[in-house]
């Protein structure tokens, strides 16, 4: 693989936090790459995730759709982790805060996304950890 080497640090360009707001249908996650708004990795381009966390901000449980996809997909139908479906507690509840784990540590190639959405427009937040190296 032609990424950078994340062990040794080499090729990196810097780690990045990104964080917005679900919408009712599972789209492409935004974030800052290159000092670009984005929703897939792009050319030249390889990002490591670190940690991606839902968050519920209502006093109604939801549900929140996610996964990521392959450069080419469709968001919500081609997803490598497709159909994932995750309860979130009510805002201040225990369960109100889901971190997806099964996606820390995966390689994102240039065109690849992270897609999401929450059964409730507006209820749910997300932030992404990664790490991106040309």
């Amino acid at each position: 693989m032609s990424a950078g080497d994340y062990r040794n640090g080499t090729n990196l360009v810097g780690a990045i936090v990104a964080q917005g707001q679900l919408t009712t249908s599972v789209v492409a996650l935004s974030m800052t790459i290159g000092g670009s708004v984005v929703t897939a990795v792009p050319a030249g381009t390889y990002v490591k995730i670190a940690k991606v966390v839902f968050s519920n901000t209502t006093g109604t449980a939801r549900t929140v759709s996610y996964g990521a996809t392959k450069t080419g997909g469709t968001a919500g139908a081609d997803a490598t982790l497709q159909g994932k479906n995750m309860p979130l507690g009510a805002a201040g509840s225990l369960t109100s805060v889901f971190e997806a784990s099964e996606l820390e540590d995966m390689m994102l190639g240039p065109g690849d996304f992270i897609a999401a959405g929450a059964d409730a427009g507006t209820a749910v937040t997300y932030t992404i950890s990664l790490t991106v190296s040309s």
